[in-house]
């Protein structure tokens, strides 16, 4: 893995530090559990608006109405 150096407020680095020492990982393991964590939290919040923006548009018995039609696709009863 290759490595590189950012500029981060000394605060950060105390929590970062503090973090790791607490859950007896490296201040880099810490640091990038945490941005997973963040990323994964800004990708469902993404989801979920999307979703409430498509579902705000949706009639919800569109799907219903759409495969009723499959129920008598012209074949004859069998029964």
């Amino acid at each position: 893995m290759t490595y590189t150096t950012i500029k981060i407020p000394v605060d950060a680095h105390k929590l970062i530090a503090s973090l790791a020492l607490q859950s007896n990982q490296t201040k880099q393991d810490v640091l990038m559990q945490s941005l997973k964590e963040y990323e994964s939290k800004i990708f469902w919040e993404n989801c979920r608006a999307r979703y409430e923006e498509v579902s705000k548009d949706k009639d919800p018995n569109e799907d219903v109405t759409l495969y009723e039609n499959t129920l008598s696709d012209g074949l004859d009863d069998e029964y």
